[in-house]
């Protein structure tokens, strides 16, 4: 696994974490429950991919999750930060 593939794994693992605290609070969330769990499962997909060696060309890879963020959350979100981060490094592999 190259250098690259390690520092997106663990950004998009970061990022899952983060999905998990926040489903996991009983006050309002940043976006609705259906929109972290789909998140989460785009996370989760990406990370099948890299750990398995097995990244579609870069036109057909998971994205979409950062114009959601971008239109719809709060400018300072901590946890839109590291979805962002996860989502631009994939898709820089």
């Amino acid at each position: 696994m190259t250098k690259k593939q390690s520092v997106s794994l663990q950004l998009i693992r970061e990022a899952s974490a983060g999905i998990v605290s926040e489903l996991a609070k009983t006050q309002e969330l940043v976006a609705d429950r259906r929109t972290l769990e789909a998140f989460q499962r785009e996370l989760q997909a990406m990370e099948a991919e890299i750990s398995s060696n097995q990244l579609p060309p870069l036109s057909q890879r998971r994205r979409g999750m950062g114009r959601v963020i971008v239109d719809s959350w709060p400018l300072v979100s901590p946890l839109g930060a590291k979805i962002l981060a996860a989502e631009q490094r994939y898709l820089a592999l």
